[in-house]
């Protein structure tokens, strides 16, 4: 790691950085798109600032959990349930994306055992018909949710369209895309001689990997860093730079989110 570190073309890794406002603004337009449906008058910018903070703590719980709480403590107004349960609608419709990106990336990396990479290909397909399958009926999906008990924070549910969901599961594709851009900038910064497009495709295959699996770390590490170690290995990338690189677009895409997050909580002022 040190000797990737050391012959390190730091353009292209500044230049990787420079995308993180770019990967924050697809997050803050993709909730934004679910906030609207609970609330018309939020705003871009307090959706931005909610999903910072939301971050900065979500990131220390299992599964995230904690961002349900942070967002809906920090949006208030009194309707806590639903921005808990907008904020478990787009964690949802965050696995689609994966699904899609990492099922291509994967077809352009010769990886062994072909027979497994195949089949996590198939589930991928599967994933995704089923997640978008179930996500473009919002409306049964409450109604299927309140059988038994009428549920109001879910209301928000019936005025959210499918192009609401189209338009989260974009923004949320283009965010996933945005992160493989940096994440094969910063492989390519610590020289990992592979072509630029298979760089790109072992990226976009391990932050999908990443994000197709339900997080269950605390810190937001592990998961990330052990893909990159064996799918850029299966493109002729040392474990060394593979990890160096994981470890630089954890910096860029989370610890920088979280640090910017702290600083919201601290200085915080709820919506009310």
């Amino acid at each position: 790691m040190v000797a990737a570190l050391r012959g390190a073309r730091w353009w292209a890794a500044a230049l990787a950085f420079a995308l993180v406002p770019l990967n924050w603004m697809f997050a803050g337009y993709s909730w934004l798109a679910i906030g609207r449906r609970i609330d018309p008058d939020i705003r871009f910018r307090e959706a931005m600032t909610v999903v910072l903070a939301g971050h900065a703590v979500a990131i220390w719980t299992p599964g995230r959990v904690a961002e349900f709480a942070g967002r809906a403590y920090l949006h208030g107004r009194g309707k806590g349930t639903a921005w808990m349960a907008g904020t478990g609608l787009e964690t949802f419709l965050r696995f689609a994306p994966p699904m899609l990106v990492g099922g291509i990336s994967l077809s352009f990396i010769d990886a062994e055992p072909a027979f497994a990479w195949n089949l996590v290909r198939l589930v991928a397909v599967a994933g995704l018909v089923l997640i978008v399958g179930i996500a473009m009926y919002p409306e049964r999906i409450r109604r299927f949710l309140s059988r038994r008990k009428e549920r109001p924070g879910l209301a928000f549910l019936s005025r959210t369209s499918r192009r609401d969901v189209l338009g989260v599961l974009g923004l949320n594709t283009a965010r996933l895309l945005t992160g493989s851009v940096q994440l094969a900038l910063l492989a390519f910064s610590f020289r990992a001689g592979a072509p630029p497009l298979v760089l790109f495709a072992a990226s976009a295959a391990t932050l999908s990997v990443k994000n197709g699996i339900p997080p269950v770390t605390v810190g937001d590490l592990g998961i990330r860093e052990t893909a990159a170690v064996v799918l850029f290995g299966a493109v002729g990338v040392t474990a060394p730079v593979a990890l160096t690189s994981a470890l630089a677009v954890y910096v860029a895409n989370v610890v920088l989110g979280a640090v910017v997050g702290a600083v919201i909580w601290a200085r915080r002022d709820p919506v009310s």
